[in-house]
C-alpha cells in the first residue's frame, strides 16, 4: 500500500513526529514463529524510537525520505506536545490518541466487522486503512483512562507509540481529527 499524503490530516502533518517503518521478519519473542512486524527508522536508516524526540522528523522529511525508496512506510508518534512532555502523565493536556484496531477489514469485500465499525462510528474521526488492508486506526483529540491500553485486536495509545500512517481515508468519517474526549472514554471503558 503506498501513501496517500493528501489526505493525512494537518493536526498529524504539522507536527515534527515522525519515522519511517520498513517491514520485517522475526522470530515472536514467545513462540519463536517468524512474524512480520514494522520497525521504526530515521531518514538515514538508524532506528527511531517512540520515546526518543531526537529519532523523529518532520512530515516533509519523513515524505522525502519515503518517496527516495528503501522504506514501507511513514509513521507519527503519538506523545504529548513540546509543553507538557516534561510533566507528568496525569497533568499532560489533551493530546492525540490513536486507536488501533487489528483484522477487522475484509481486503476483498472492504467489509468491516461490526464491533470495529460501532468504534469507528462512536469516535467519528480521522479514520484510515492501516499498510496490511486489514486494520484501521483512529485518530482523536482525548486523553486516555490509565490502564488497559491494549485488549485482543483492541489497542490505544497517547504516548510513546508510534503508529503506521497511509492517508487511505475510510469513508464516512471527518477527514480531520476531532475531540472527542466522552467518546473515547465510552470506548476505552
Amino acid at each position: 500500500m503506498t501513501v496517500n499524503f493528501n489526505a493525512i490530516p494537518e493536526e498529524l502533518r504539522s507536527r515534527p513526529q515522525w519515522v519511517l517503518w520498513r517491514w520485517l521478519e522475526r522470530p515472536d519473542k514467545t513462540t519463536g514463529e517468524l512474524k512480520w512486524t514494522k520497525p521504526p527508522y530515521q531518514p538515514n536508516g538508524i532506528s527511531a524510537k517512540s520515546n526518543n524526540p531526537s529519532t523523529w522528523v518532520s512530515f516533509v522529511e519523513a515524505k522525502a525520505a519515503y518517496e527516495s525508496g528503501g522504506f514501507s512506510g511513514i509513521g507519527y508518534v503519538v506523545t504529548a506536545d513540546a509543553e507538557t512532555t516534561s510533566r507528568r502523565r496525569a497533568m499532560m493536556d489533551d493530546g492525540i490518541t490513536g486507536v488501533d484496531l487489528d483484522h477487522v477489514v475484509d481486503p476483498e469485500t472492504s467489509r468491516i466487522e461490526p464491533w470495529a465499525q460501532s468504534i469507528a462510528d462512536k469516535l467519528n474521526s480521522y479514520a484510515e486503512i492501516s499498510p496490511s488492508g486489514t486494520g484501521l486506526r483512529i485518530f482523536v483529540f482525548a486523553k486516555l483512562p490509565p490502564k488497559d491500553s491494549k485488549v485482543g485486536n483492541f489497542e490505544c495509545y497517547e504516548l510513546g507509540r508510534y503508529m503506521t500512517v497511509t492517508g487511505t481515508h475510510l469513508p464516512g468519517t471527518p477527514p480531520t481529527i476531532e475531540t472527542r474526549q466522552n467518546g473515547m472514554t465510552s470506548v476505552h471503558t
